[in-house]
């Protein structure tokens, strides 16, 4: 916690030369069942990333449509058109693509009272502050997540070794826990993606 109080000036400096507002910060955390449940449903990530990023889109617009805001995304997987995608999330309103392809794509939606510039931005979290920023706060929840995890399976299992959660690791973790799974019932559909 004193790492994070002592980057607030820094990061406030930051905010004021970009000139960002702040309004409110929003994450939306699927656990692994949740995700391999979409995607199985969906049929790839690219849709979850989608409805799961759509959710907030949609409230942006509402919230703050009136004063014409720019959202700024990363893109979803190698995804280059999201018109037809935006136009089903958008129910009477008006979508323009603005331009469609790579590295970006933008679109206009509106309707009578509300108007909002959305662009899915190739590596937009390292051109964007604003999207470095949600990039940021959504891995720091990631890591609180794991850190209970791995508080979780240190108390089941002796001397393990904490995992970051990434693939490298993965086989490693989990072959040091299977006895303890197996003894939980614990199912691989709530500890593995399947993408």
């Amino acid at each position: 916690m004193s790492a994070i109080l002592n980057y607030t000036d820094l990061i406030k400096h930051i905010i004021n030369l970009e000139e960002v507002s702040l309004l409110e910060i929003k994450s939306n955390f699927l656990c692994v069942s949740e995700i391999n449940r979409q995607i199985e449903l969906n049929g790839n990530k690219s849709l979850l990333l989608f409805e799961n990023s759509v959710k907030h889109i949609k409230e942006i617009f509402e919230c703050f449509g009136e004063q014409e805001p720019k959202v700024l995304i990363d893109k979803h997987g190698g995804r280059n058109y999201y018109n037809k995608l935006l136009v089903q999330s958008f129910e009477g309103c008006k979508v323009n693509a603005i331009s469609e392809g790579n590295p970006i794509s933008t679109y206009k939606i509106s309707n009578e009272n509300r108007k909002m510039n959305v662009s899915f931005i190739e590596g937009a979290d390292s051109k964007y502050f604003p999207t470095a920023l949600a990039s940021m706060f959504s891995k720091y929840i990631r890591e609180l997540f794991i850190k209970l995890f791995n508080a979780f399976w240190q108390e089941k299992v002796q001397d393990i070794k904490p995992t970051a959660g990434y693939p490298e690791d993965a086989k490693r973790f989990l072959s040091q826990i299977q006895n303890i799974r197996n003894k939980l019932k614990i199912s691989d559909d709530i500890l593995i993606r399947v993408k």
